[in-house]
């Protein structure tokens, strides 16, 4: 980090200087080993002084930026720019100035100059909101915070190389000066994350003193992190050996390095000089607790999200409402799965008022230290509206009919995992619908139009290769369920239902920009003619063939195939991304006797935003055709498949 000063040309040493943050000048005399200082009349305007000493800019509350060349008993003004500056700093080798100035309240602009004659190189427009502004040690990238992202930039163009995005504020950007793609950020709660931008990646976190952070910095040798809270107090922190340092109170002013030997800062009146081998030795001799944790062993504890919803299906029409995820992280390390994955709960209600609909549940996916896993929905659907357009051959457009009913139902599983990649357990089903209410014809005598409980259950095995629960990038993954209802169960139907659910990633490794292609098989079979129409296999939802009919195309039996290519519009920011997809699939009473084949083909484009950083879920919305001339818009939250 550049030093900043005063006005610098009265207080020039020919020998060498250093300077703290309020404009206090120190000096060092190499000759005698002597540190002298000197506290300017006026704060106002500010300074920055380059790595090789050589140039200096002034800037401040007015609208002028000068540049300075110091020589060795001189300082000669190169130029004036008439931008006001908020933010200044100098490349390593002293060649090109970045600036941060002219300051809206849409955006600020970021300027790099050649430092000999401050012409202009290349110049972008990035937020308001941007509060530092740092260079790594090779000169080719430069860093500013933003809000809750942290944007990297090519030092040549500016163009945008990666987006960090946080749950929370990020300021006083530092990048590593021996790693240049290392860089740290502190949020206002006192938090220090460090992150490699090769593997986009938080490596740590340093939970400080719970003070705001004022300055953050590293030493020259990049082993040590600097912080300075708003109390004046100091916390050096060992980075290798995840331990603090040094803590000290009532530090004034910035801290000088000198070389990678020694600080200096000030205490008071008192100057106080401390040696960085000294810091090393004391923390390899200190067995203390640390504050510096690993990001699998420090994970966010809960995480809150609610979302609006504006809704519309061709059968509910528009639907207005909300809802909540709520995100529980484990305390304690838990191998399968991950500890990263969270537990969450997420409660939900809409409003149609074409009917005065009313819809209601709660989602819940729970996982447990020893390796159980808990998925539940819990719902209720007060006067839900559907239509029902026959079964198998015999559907139709034609002979739609607008019914509506009143549904509860509990249905979920328990799933033990037995390793990272086996999985067994048991699904369950709890179900009453009330009689069907027909808007026209009263005469549909489909099986289970006087409605009743549906209650059964059975065995679920897993064989899980995915590289991730919530967003999967490769690998594979297969579900089978049967299950069994029966009267006994207390169920008012009697059948037998098998399930089969395949899918596969496939990476693909071409251009800057991660893609990823996603394939799925589906089969829903039943067993028996007791089967009530609408629990009867489907073809379409808004994770299956998108942007048709819930009931259009329902039998006994049915199957799908469906593929979708994911990526994203930057590579340098995941947080946006689209999707493009295909799929087809058929419904008969029975594919191994007289089926007909009747594919129905459905493609379209999805729009994805992440929702919680580094988690990679995603809210996505989908717009769909089918071969039939369908039209529908889908959405939700996480990966279709």
């Amino acid at each position: 980090m550049a030093q900043e000063i005063g006005f610098p040309c009265d207080w020039i040493n020919p020998v060498g200087h250093e300077t703290t943050s309020d404009g206090q000048l120190l000096f060092k005399d190499h000759t005698t080993q002597t540190i002298h200082e000197f506290t300017p009349d006026s704060s106002d305007q500010k300074a920055v002084v380059s790595r090789d000493q050589k140039t200096v800019v002034r800037f401040g509350p007015i609208s002028k930026t000068e540049i300075y060349r110091l020589d060795k008993n001189s300082c000669t003004l190169i130029t004036s720019i008439p931008v006001k500056t908020e933010y200044a700093t100098f490349s390593h080798s002293g060649d090109q100035l970045f600036l941060l100035h002219s300051k809206t309240w849409r955006d600020i602009s970021l300027t790099s100059h050649e430092t000999k004659t401050g012409t202009p190189i290349s110049s972008r427009k990035v937020s308001s909101r941007a509060n530092a502004l740092t260079l790594n040690s090779n000169d080719s990238l430069v860093g500013i915070s933003s809000g809750s992202l942290i944007k990297i930039m090519g030092a040549t163009n500016l163009k945008t190389a990666k987006v960090f995005w946080e749950e929370k504020r990020q300021m006083h950007v530092e990048f590593n000066p021996v790693k240049p793609m290392q860089v740290a950020s502190a949020t206002p709660d006192g938090t220090i994350q460090i992150r490699d931008l090769e593997q986009h990646a938080l490596l740590a976190e340093i939970k400080a003193h719970g003070k705001t952070i004022n300055t953050l910095q590293f030493d020259p040798t990049g082993e040590f992190i600097f912080i300075q809270d708003e109390k004046n107090n100091l916390s050096v922190w060992d980075i290798s050996n995840e331990k603090e340092a040094l803590y000290r109170k009532n530090v004034e002013g910035n801290l000088v390095f000198d070389g990678s030997e020694s600080i200096h800062w000030r205490e008071g009146t008192e100057l106080v000089t401390q040696n960085l081998s000294e810091l090393a030795n004391s923390v390899q001799l200190d067995s203390g607790y640390s504050f510096l944790f690993p990001l699998e062993n420090k994970l966010p504890g809960f995480v809150f999200f609610p979302q609006p919803i504006v809704d519309w299906r061709p059968e509910t029409g528009i639907q207005f409402g909300a809802s909540a995820s709520f995100s529980f992280f484990p305390k304690s390390f838990r191998q399968y799965p991950p500890a990263i994955l969270p537990s969450s709960i997420v409660p939900k209600i809409t409003y149609g008022p074409d009917g005065k609909q009313l819809f209601t549940s709660i989602e819940s996916e729970v996982y447990s230290a020893n390796g159980w896993n808990f998925n539940n929905r819990i719902e209720y659907n007060n006067r839900a509206r559907n239509y029902y357009f026959g079964i198998g051959n015999l559907a139709s457009r034609d002979i739609r009919e607008s019914y509506s009913t009143n549904v509860f139902s509990f249905k979920g599983d328990a799933i033990k995992h037995l390793s990272r990649v086996w999985k067994v357990g048991l699904g369950y089903t709890i179900r009453h619908d009330s009689p069907a209410e027909f808007e026209e014809n009263k005469t549909i005598s489909a099986k289970g139009v006087s409605g009743g409980w549906l209650i059964g259950g059975g065995p679920v095995v897993q064989i899980d290769f995915r590289d991730d629960f919530i967003f999967p990038t490769k690998g594979s993954f297969l579900d089978t369920r049967f299950y069994l209802y029966r009267t006994t169960f207390g169920s008012d139907f009697q059948y037998k239902e098998a399930l089969f659910d395949y899918r596969k990633y496939v990476p693909i490794r071409v251009g800057k920009i991660p893609k990823v292609l996603a394939f799925q098989a589906f089969s829903h079979l039943t067993f028996g003619r007791d089967v009530p129409f609408y629990q009867l296999p489907h073809i379409t939802s808004d994770k299956l063939l998108r942007g048709v009919f819930r009931n259009l195309y329902i039998d006994r039996q049915s199957a799908y195939i469906q593929s979708e290519f994911r990526s994203y519009f930057s590579p340098s920011d995941t947080r946006f991304g689209y999707v493009l997809f295909i799929g087809a699939g058929d419904v008969a009473d029975s594919f191994l006797k007289d089926w007909q084949p009747d594919i129905k083909l459905v493609y379209g484009a999805g729009y994805r935003q992440q929702l919680v950083p580094k988690l990679r879920l995603d809210f996505r919305i989908d717009f769909a055709i089918s071969n039939e001339g369908d039209l529908g818009i889908s959405g939700g939250a996480g990966v279709t498949f």
